[in-house]
């Protein structure tokens, strides 16, 4: 429509509205019931809608192990002193937040079509990554910090960024992370769910 014919030249813009994108990704990559167990996953509903169990016992067991692979991540993460961030309490956001941004990248790309062009020194790539931290940016006071960690399905923004990108390969490559970089993660230790 106009809206994206105009935005054809905002690139900025652009970038905003593929995060609604990541948004709308996210939701379809949530599905996983963060206050069960992971045997809930699968019994869920079927196409009509009834309750079933339709996963593979061998998927099943094969997204347990990369879910409990994730839980450990977040686990691993000191939001404050010696409090640590609750995997399992934020795997289900932790899962779309992953599956969105990686909806969102390859919208991204489908909208920048040949405008791969470097703007302000940075790449699409780049862009597409700051944005993304961007959008979870903020100041928050210690008290809050252990509210949020403590009771929040979600984790919180600067981990949603520094956690899950570390698991996306084409972040590792905008930005020449390598081995020794306070951001980089072996892959064999990278988690890709969806």
């Amino acid at each position: 429509g106009d809206a994206d014919i105009s935005l054809a030249h905002k690139p900025t813009m652009k970038i905003v509205k593929v995060f609604h994108g990541k948004v709308g990704g996210g939701y379809l990559t949530q599905f996983y019931p963060p206050t069960g167990p992971v045997t809930y996953l699968a019994i869920t509903q079927d196409k009509d809608g009834n309750f079933k169990e339709w996963w593979a016992p061998e998927d099943a067991e094969a997204f347990k192990i990369l879910a409990d692979k994730l839980v450990a991540q977040f686990d691993s993460v000191i939001v404050l002193g010696d409090t640590h961030a609750n995997g399992r309490l934020t795997l289900g956001e932790n899962i779309a937040d992953q599956g969105g941004l990686r909806v969102a990248y390859t919208a991204y790309h489908n909208a920048l079509g040949d405008n791969g062009a470097e703007i302000d020194g940075f790449t699409p790539d780049q862009r597409f990554y700051l944005s993304y931290a961007n959008v979870w940016a903020a100041n928050i006071r210690d008290a809050e910090i252990l509210k949020r960690t403590k009771s929040d399905p979600h984790s919180l923004g600067r981990w949603r960024v520094n956690a899950t990108l570390r698991n996306i390969e084409p972040f590792f490559a905008a930005f020449g992370i390598k081995e020794g970089d306070p951001m980089f993660r072996t892959p064999s230790d990278r988690v890709i769910i969806w």
